[in-house]
């Protein structure tokens, strides 16, 4: 990829591209490699630059008007070539056959298109992001894994797998598209750096989309002309970029039918029970995580539970997940083995916690052996859930009075999660708990919060927006149709998971990556199909000529 500053270019210029990708994230990188490989010539825009910009940050405020979220954005939200991989725990689901059907107990679910046309991609995508297994749900991936332990297989719940990107196979830590973006692997594909888009532009009639206005750190202007633009800003960002698009039609643009900023979600996790210190390392045994080669390449798989679609229909629950999430001691002697492999921290102290820790460090070789994780001394360890959020057309994005420094209005966040949210919550607890006792394992306890009926206000978002320019058949009740273009306006495309109709309970970036390869290969195909697609001079030229 060639990469760039904006302020390189002169203030005025403007720069043409066959397709214009905005947002340089593991989104936008499948966009922009899988038209790399058709042979498109590509311009990604990245509001960030290298490295973390204070300047650049505060053009992620936000107005919160509605449920609690981080405050701090830099947690949740990163501008920068790499988008949010920056700070992503790097964990791949997919989505199951249950979040793409209409559900009457959730009112607007339901996709306009069938798991199956999704799974064609779940792979592709996983590769993208370094990892090893496709679609964790296919058919006998978990039996595979589980064949000797105690399983939930049957009624309430079902055993669930995560599993987890890598940068490389050498590399412990996940994958970081900064790093993978500056690997000249991506001939045709030109990155501009510290360039913020206020703008897209359509034609008079607002019926093609014809480029962007882009700002820079210098906030002077330049403009990208394009055929084709893709919006691959976030879950928050695509929806505030069409709303703030108003210069030729009034409300935003893919606006008509006021449903540009609608139905926003996210996942809602915390902890909803909590062992008892009797039972931390029995509860360790059985639900660690498992150490397998898979094709060829070692893998991490978290183990956990979710709600089979049977009972969250006879319940009239939401999807929902669990999995052991605990705080690790000080004094565990597997942190004090590495951090003296490491010559790191109080070498006496962790000499000590070695020799009063020689039980915990046998068995921990005797289950790497097995191909286990250790059983670590823990603090505490609980029961924590991630649980869909229902799809509110009242649960929504808007634009404020005020503006950033770019003179944008700042997004207007009003997210709403109610009683079928914390009832979810209530029911995974007491679930896994009567589940628990009839297999014999042990057995929490439900925090207080949760047991009460109602979401902790603890329970922040957890970096998933989700759904605020969705996917539909009927521009009536959505943003973006089945090919992710947007409603009216030819050339102007959505990627992400804003334009998921529905939550789930998954980690989205697997299923968001899968859907960008889709869009990208229906680009491909329509320029491979179109002759009088517009193809622009790739020449920076000055804006009067």
């Amino acid at each position: 990829m060639d990469i760039s500053d904006l302020r390189t270019i002169a203030a005025g210029a403007v720069v043409h591209a066959e397709v214009c990708i905005v947002g340089s994230g593991p989104v936008g990188h499948a966009v922009a490699s899988e038209l790399a490989l058709a042979g498109i010539s590509v311009v990604v825009i990245e509001s960030g630059g290298r490295e973390p910009d204070a300047w650049v940050d505060s053009l992620n405020e936000v107005e919160n008007v509605g449920a609690p979220r981080v405050v701090d954005q830099r947690l949740v939200r990163n501008r920068g070539l790499g988008g949010s991989s920056r700070t992503w725990s790097g964990r791949l689901a997919a989505f199951d056959n249950a979040d793409f059907e209409r559900r009457p107990w959730v009112p607007g679910s339901g996709w306009p298109i069938a798991r199956p046309e999704m799974a064609r991609f779940l792979a592709a995508a996983a590769t993208h992001l370094g990892g090893v297994v496709g679609d964790n749900l296919a058919p006998g991936h978990v039996d595979g894994i589980l064949a000797r332990s105690i399983r939930f297989d049957g009624g309430p719940l079902v055993d669930y797998l995560w599993s987890y990107s890598r940068h490389d196979s050498r590399s412990r830590d996940f994958r970081r598209f900064a790093t993978v973006a500056e690997a000249p692997v991506m001939a045709g594909v030109r990155c501009l750096l510290n360039a913020t888009v206020t703008q897209v532009e359509v034609t008079a009639q607002a019926d093609t989309v014809i480029g962007l206005e882009v700002g820079g750190l210098d906030g002077r202007f330049r403009r990208v002309s394009s055929p084709v633009v893709v919006l691959c800003a976030g879950g928050i960002e695509n929806a505030r970029l069409l709303l703030a698009s108003d210069r030729v039609v009034r409300g935003g643009l893919g606006n008509a039918h006021d449903q540009v900023g609608r139905h926003l979600m996210d996942h809602q996790r915390g902890p909803v029970a909590r062992f008892r210190e009797a039972d931390i390392d029995a509860a360790q045994r059985t639900f660690g995580s498992f150490r397998r080669v898979l094709d060829g390449t070692p893998t991490v798989l978290t183990r956990g539970v979710a709600f089979s679609r049977n009972h969250q229909r006879d319940r009239g629950l939401l999807n929902a997940a669990a999995w052991l999430n605990g705080r690790v001691s000080p004094e565990d002697p597997i942190d004090a083995l590495s951090r003296m492999g490491r010559m790191r921290g109080d070498s006496i102290r962790d000499a000590i916690t070695l020799a009063r820790g020689a039980p915990r460090l046998v068995q921990a070789a005797a289950r790497f052996t097995l191909g286990r994780s250790p059983v670590r001394r823990m603090l505490g360890l609980d029961l924590e859930c991630m649980v869909e959020v229902s799809p509110d057309p009242d649960s929504r994005i808007t634009l404020s009075n005020r503006r950033d420094v770019l003179g944008v209005p700042i997004s207007r966040v009003d997210w709403r999660v109610g009683e079928r949210e914390a009832r979810t919550l209530q029911a995974m607890a007491h679930t896994f708990m009567r589940e628990s006792a009839r297999l014999g394992l042990p057995v929490p306890q439900p925090t207080e919060e949760v047991d009460d009926g109602v979401v902790p206000a603890s329970f922040l978002d957890v970096a998933h927006p989700t759904g605020a320019t969705r996917m539909s058949s009927d521009p009536a009740t959505g943003v973006v149709d089945t090919d992710c273009a947007v409603f009216g306006i030819r050339g102007l495309f959505v990627a992400g998971s804003s334009v998921f109709p529905s939550s789930g309970h998954a980690n989205p970036t697997q299923t968001a990556v899968a859907l960008a390869i889709r869009l990208a290969r229906h680009i491909a195909s329509d320029k491979s199909d179109n002759s009088s697609w517009r193809t622009p001079s790739d020449a920076v030229a000055t804006a009067s000529s």
